[in-house]
Order: structure tokens, then sequence, then C-alpha cells
């Protein structure tokens, strides 16, 4: 008897002790079912943006948003000095895994409207490393998917802005190294299937350490809607005439030590160079492609009951006895009169 007390006592400690869990078991359900429920109303407005009403053809002066840019990207700024009205959207503008950074992103869309839209959202989840890495611990293999999920808000994003530019027949573009895993999971299928990817290596177009004459073996992959930036970007091969030096460990450099790593997280001015060329040249296609339409010759207009004039004729023609045609008199009556001034026939339009 005494064990099955004891028992029951120890049986009952753990229910009070259990209770004393559940509130905060019922608190989590509640921010997960809430966080779970605010996604989905920001989804089904930035769906809003996405499906409104496509404006009209493409403007003579073209517009450039960058999206996940530093605060003096590279693109931008050769952009702007080719007199391109170009913008970016930086972290300083607001952080786009937050439905207040996405909304500013959107009504920076909705003012600018622009031609083409450049995005390269961050790798780092999505490296070769970070992949070696969850292979080594349970432990880090859970941080490092655990990292992938929260960045996957940036694919979602990064998949609307793509329909939105496809539905007004303008341009996305999305750069990723050419290891990322982003393009594997199942919310950039909607990029894949709209646009091309080109491949190509950044020593091809000057990647180099500074101040030093050692290229940076770095390859990597544009998704893009544009087949003039896709044919400017194909073949763009390393060739193989100079040694690379390898994306791993540290140099000195103005005096401290820097990663390597981080010469490669902006763009070399060949390559920057290169893309607004290609820009340019995919805008110029789409205005020449607008005026040509628009200067075609109108359609021809019908004529309304053409049998009328028909009748008309054979009722003058054929009439017993109509008095003596005044021909000075039929020639002031315009195109409807039967003979002409010389006293020719009707033309064929007349008749018919």
């Amino acid at each position: 008897m005494s064990l099955d007390a004891n028992l029951a006592g120890m049986i009952e400690s753990c229910k009070i002790e259990c209770s004393r869990f559940t509130p905060h078991k019922e608190e989590v359900q509640y921010q997960h079912a809430l966080k779970t429920s605010l996604d989905a109303v920001q989804r089904i407005a930035d769906d809003i943006f996405v499906s409104a009403p496509s404006m009209k053809d493409p403007k003579k002066t073209m517009v450039v948003l960058e999206v996940y840019a530093g605060e003096f990207s590279p693109l931008t700024e050769c952009l702007r000095e080719l007199g391109i009205k170009a913008y970016r959207f930086s972290r300083k503008d607001g952080d786009l895994a937050t439905p207040s950074g996405r909304r500013r992103l959107w009504e920076l869309i909705d003012e600018i409207e622009p031609d083409h839209i450049f995005v390269a959202p961050e790798c780092g989840p999505w490296s070769g490393w970070n992949h070696l890495n969850a292979q080594k611990s349970l432990a880090l293999w859970d941080y490092v998917h655990s990292k992938q999920e929260s960045e996957k808000v940036h694919i979602h994003l990064c998949a609307q802005l793509c329909k939105y530019q496809q539905k007004r027949h303008r341009h996305f573009h999305l750069e990723q190294p050419l290891g990322s895993s982003m393009i594997n999971t199942n919310e950039f299928e909607p990029i894949a299937e709209c646009s091309k990817r080109v491949c190509f290596d950044m020593c091809a177009f000057g990647l180099k350490l500074p101040k030093t004459s050692k290229f940076i073996k770095k390859r990597s992959q544009l998704w893009t809607t544009s087949p003039e930036v896709q044919q400017f970007l194909m073949n763009k091969d390393c060739p193989k005439n100079h040694e690379h030096v390898q994306i791993a460990g540290s140099m000195h450099h103005d005096g401290k030590s820097v990663r390597i790593s981080s010469f490669c997280a902006t763009y070399c001015q060949g390559f920057v160079q290169a893309l607004a060329q290609a820009l340019c040249a995919t805008h110029l296609a789409a205005v020449q492609e607008a005026f040509a339409n628009d200067e075609e010759p109108p359609a021809k207009r019908p004529r309304f009951a053409p049998d009328a004039f028909k009748k008309r004729r054979v009722a003058a023609v054929d009439a017993p006895d109509s008095p003596a045609v005044d021909e000075s008199a039929l020639a002031c009556q315009g195109r409807f009169c039967l003979l002409t001034p010389c006293g020719m026939k009707p033309s064929k339009w007349l008749i018919d």
C-alpha cells in the first residue's frame, strides 16, 4: 500500500509540475498562430500589388531599381553616370524581412515604375560552405536550416517582384553565386519558370584583389527575363590566361587583415559596365518596338451600305422618263454625281 501511495503521490506531483507549463505552451501556440495569420495577410497584400493593372508603353528614359543593394552600390552609380534614372533599396531604406520594409519597397516601385528590377539577395545561408557546415553536427544542421527557413521570405518577395514585372512587360534580374542552393527551393520555382539562366565568370570582367594583378575565381549566375541581357552575358567565361585566388582566407589591405570573400561582396567595374550596356540595349529594343507599333498605318475604314450607291446609279440610269441632265450642275455635286466634270464614266469606287 505504501508503494501505491508513493506512486500516486509522484503522479500527482508530475501533474502539478506539468500544469505549470500549460499556459506557456498555449501562449507559444497562440503566438505561432498569430504569426501565421499575419504572414498570410501580408502575402495577400503583396499579391494585390502584383496583380495591379499594368501601365503604359516603355518610357523614353529608362528607370532601374536595385534591391538588396549597398549604400554605395557600383551598379546604381554606373547607371547614374550614364544619365539613367537609377534607384537603390538598401537595408537603410527598410528591412525586407519585415512587413513594413516590404511595404516601403512596394511604395517606391509604385512611384517610380521601374523598367528593370535587379535583385541580389544574401547568398550566405545558401552557400556551399554552409552546406558543408551543416554536415558537421546535428546542432549546426539545425542552425543552418533554421537560418534558411527565415530567409525564404526574401525568395518569396523576389518571386513576387518577378511576376509583377512580367505582367507589365518589364524585366527582372536576379544574381547569385553558382553554388547557391537557393535555386533548388520551392519558393524559387516561379522565378525559374519565367526567366532564363546565364552563367559567367567574374574574372572575365576583371575581378581582382585590390592593388594586385591576382584574379579572383568566382562563377556567378543571372536569372533574367531579358533576352538581350542573357545574350550579352553568354559565353563570358574565364579566358584561362591567368591564375586565380580562391575565395578563402584573409589578406592585409590598408594596414589591416581583410577576408578575401569581402572583395566579392560588391561587383567589379567591368561587370557593372557590361550589365549597364545590356540593360540599355534591352530598353532601346523595347522603345523601338513601341514606336514601330505606334507608326503603323491605321486600319482602312470600311464603307457602310455600299449597295446604296449601286442602287442609286441603276435608278438614275434606267429611269425611262428622266429629263436632260445638266452635266455642269452634276459636276458640282461632288462624289455622288453620276458623271465627272469631263463627261467620263464614274470611277469604279462609285459603282462598287
